[in-house]
């Protein structure tokens, strides 16, 4: 239940982005789009980098639940781990690029922020998993 959580979480984060780039491109200020600001750039690439680097620990983890290995525990809460992190900082930046208009009930980003938040504390505290992700890693 876990990696297919963490498989929800890196679309919700993506779809976010997604949402983001397209309001940063289309709205105006100064004359100019949002998103030509270098800070505004910078912000959301590094939310993208987060989404990246989580999404191959997330497809290994389905590869070794398929696997029927041993190690699928640890990679799992690896990849929750991943998936959350990422998430936690696509929401971030995603409202602050949108300001109020991302809490609006009729802006699509309220209602992805919504199930992300959900789902990032359905699993219990981060410390299980980070606890079994580091026996997975230091297991000999």
């Amino acid at each position: 239940l876990a990696l297919a959580d963490a498989l929800q979480l890196l679309g919700l984060s993506q779809a976010s982005l997604d949402v983001s780039v397209a309001y940063v491109s289309e709205r105006r200020q100064f004359g100019k789009p949002v998103g030509a600001q270098q800070a505004v750039k910078h912000q959301l690439a590094n939310a993208l980098i987060g989404v990246e680097f989580a999404r191959p620990m997330v497809q290994r983890a389905c590869y070794t639940l398929d696997q029927d290995d041993r190690e699928t525990d640890g990679r799992v809460s690896g990849a929750w781990i991943l998936a959350t992190k990422a998430a936690r900082e696509v929401e971030r930046v995603a409202l602050q690029v949108h300001g109020a208009m991302g809490y609006s009930f009729e802006y699509p980003l309220h209602h992805l922020l919504k199930r992300s938040w959900a789902l990032r504390y359905a699993h219990g505290p981060e410390a299980e998993h980070r606890q079994r992700a580091q026996s997975w890693l230091l297991e000999e």
